[in-house]
């Protein structure tokens, strides 16, 4: 670790001018001071240094026994008039730093005002998150997964919902991306696996008649890296006394190729505890057919995206058409997300496949409410 760290201290001394100042900010974080007379042409040298250090870094840092890739995230801060605190500008920098998502192709930001504002609400965001965590604020609700043979129930995904005490409903869009960029999905993940699992085995056993139906709980890359993933894994199921193969794991397929190798011996250890697992929103991200074969993968689920303009565009009603056929020549199991009008269930159905979920079907159900849909099951069973 330090040896690596020293390697790039050089190389950023080797690249930067003159009138740079190089300085280790903390870990694995450098600070970088210029100096120029012009404001205008501070911010577009600033802009080419760092274009120049992605340039340079791009290149494999050479090590005794392999070579390392490294990605650079860098923030810009630049000062209009003197300024008494050097710290200030730093964190400006930082923060434009932090504002960068994993995700972006960009990998350098100028620090803006505007980012303050946004970067003290999203932290205090974060801080009610981790309450909400601490004070059981956040519960699950559970959206029915139909059989589109026969309108018969096969398994429910949990769904985190949290109701702040004064926000009144957050929205998952707004927390769950929270929850990535600082590690609280961890602990949210791990927290949606237990509960999604005993209320699973609650109802199980309570309605033997649908004693067979799964759960499927989205999991993040973040959980699934994790050391202790597995035995998270066991646990749940032992607490909880329900079955291996009544879980049902969900993970994107941006998150499986780029954690390609680590991600391929976890999901065996998962598949070799009979634990089925599914790609969520398959067809927006890589949609590789290497991958699939890579992967012990048992259920695709088509993106809503499609399933929403599947009758009204040819287009999406033929990546419609390609995935059930994949999956069929595959031998995996097949969902369609978002269904809302007969339509879809129709087109779905003459194109083969077997399960759907939506608002035609069900909105996402509290637990009293899912228990409530299981008595009309099984008396409908009956």
């Amino acid at each position: 670790g330090d040896k690596i760290i020293q390697n790039i201290s050089y190389t950023l001394e080797r690249i930067l001018p003159e009138n740079a100042l190089l300085a280790r900010f903390e870990g694995d974080k450098f600070s970088i001071v210029l100096a120029e007379n012009e404001v205008e042409d501070l911010q577009k040298e600033a802009v080419a240094l760092a274009n120049s250090l992605h340039h340079e870094m791009d290149a494999a840092l050479q090590t005794e026994h392999t070579e390392i890739h490294l990605a650079l995230t860098i923030g810009i801060a630049v000062s209009r008039t003197p300024l008494k605190d050097g710290n200030m500008l730093t964190q400006r920098a930082h923060i434009a730093m932090q504002r960068l998502s994993k995700t972006s192709p960009n990998k350098t930001l100028v620090y803006q005002p505007e980012l303050q504002t946004r970067t003290s609400s999203r932290l205090k965001l974060e801080n009610e998150l981790r309450e909400a965590l601490k004070n059981k604020e956040l519960s699950l609700n559970y959206q029915p997964i139909i059989s589109l043979q026969n309108g018969h129930l096969v398994g429910f995904e949990a769904l985190c919902r949290w109701v702040h005490p004064v926000r009144g409903i957050v929205s998952p869009i707004e927390f769950i991306p929270l929850a990535e960029e600082t590690g609280l999905i961890v602990p949210l993940g791990n927290w949606v696996l237990r509960e999604a699992c005993r209320s699973l085995k609650i109802l199980t056993d309570k309605y033997p008649d649908v004693s067979n139906i799964a759960i499927n709980v989205n999991v993040s890359v973040l959980q699934l890296l994790q050391d202790n993933f597995i035995s998270t894994i066991h646990e749940a199921l032992l607490h909880s006394g329900l079955t291996a193969s009544q879980l049902k794991l969900e993970i994107t397929e941006t998150m499986l190729i780029e954690n390609a190798e680590m991600a391929r011996d976890i999901l065996l250890d998962l598949k070799s505890m009979e634990i089925s697992l599914a790609i969520d929103d398959f067809g927006t991200g890589y949609s590789s057919l290497s991958y699939l074969n890579q992967f012990p993968i048992d259920t695709l689920k088509i993106d809503k995206s499609f399933i929403n303009r599947m009758n009204t565009t040819k287009d999406s009603y033929k990546i419609v058409h390609i995935i059930t056929t994949l999956a069929q020549t595959l031998g995996m199991e097949l969902v369609a997300e978002g269904i809302e009008h007969e339509g879809q269930v129709t087109a779905l159905k003459k194109l083969g496949c077997q399960t759907g979920q939506g608002f035609l079907f069900s909105k996402p159900l509290t637990f009293e409410d899912a228990e409530l849909y299981i008595r009309k099951e099984t008396t409908f069973l009956v």
